[in-house]
């Protein structure tokens, strides 16, 4: 009696918190949310689960009554939307030089809207390196947010560099106390011919060099950053294939 009425329980639980749900609408079929860290494209409610579409083409089934008192970020209730990342620059640098001709970087691609304007600002200063947050504004309706995110950190990191701001790579010092060191204990064996070829390990510094190898954002318009269509394409195919209820209504009022 105990096991069935636990899932009685629970039946009843989703089924009331589907009703709920259905009234308050909080997404929309094929809005792309988070509901308790689990993010995906919405693409039903039933009278027990809801449906998402995970980035990697996944269904996820999450319990209408887990939904209902989650914490739901909807990403695409609002067009707009900010991205931000972090670089590097060396501790003898100028970080408000490095700031300002990292926005001025940011604002010069076409995507970036002019309002909000892009932002940054000091997130830390280490032993090693001064740790710069960029950000910068899109519209998710035309612009895809992991290719703006990605580009504008290409661009802003090709500028610094080229303006001379150094971009050191994590370095950390090893300190031993007096006595026997770890690798005074291993046995060595004698160095072979062979080994003398192998190339040893060197460091590497990230310089203007290294950024002119890679692909120069100058020619952003040959780039495309227009949103992906893939797992929207996906999530449609699911709803017209799958001729299973949907509580959720595109024309009622949104919460």
């Amino acid at each position: 009696f105990g096991v069935v009425g636990f899932a009685v329980k629970d039946t009843i639980e989703n089924y009331i918190a589907s009703i709920m749900l259905s009234l308050r609408q909080p997404f929309r079929p094929r809005d792309f949310v988070s509901i308790d860290s689990h993010e995906g494209v919405v693409i039903r409610l039933t009278s027990r689960a809801t449906i998402l579409m995970t980035t990697d083409g996944n269904h996820l089934r999450i319990p209408n009554a887990v939904v209902f008192k989650a914490i739901i970020l909807n990403y695409t209730t609002n067009p707009e939307r900010r991205f931000d990342f972090t670089l590097g620059i060396g501790v003898n640098d100028d970080p408000v030089a490095a700031t300002e001709a990292g926005v001025e970087a940011i604002a010069s691609l076409p995507f970036i809207l002019d309002s909000p304007p892009p932002g940054s600002f000091v997130e830390m200063m280490g032993d090693s390196n001064i740790v710069i947050r960029f950000m910068g504004w899109i519209n998710q309706k035309e612009t895809d947010f992991l290719k703006a995110r990605s580009y504008a950190m290409q661009k802003a990191r090709e500028v610094l560099a080229e303006q001379g701001f150094s971009l050191p790579v994590p370095s950390y010092n090893l300190r031993f106390d007096d006595g026997v060191l770890p690798f005074q204990t291993l046995k060595s064996k004698p160095e072979t011919e062979a080994d003398k070829k192998q190339p040893g390990p060197r460091e590497h510094v990230i310089s203007v060099e290294d950024v002119e190898d890679v692909e120069h954002v100058e020619d952003i318009e040959e780039m495309d950053v227009s949103p992906e269509q893939h797992l929207q394409e996906k999530v449609e195919d699911e709803r017209q294939a799958t001729q299973e209820e949907d509580l959720l209504d595109e024309d009622s009022p949104k919460e």
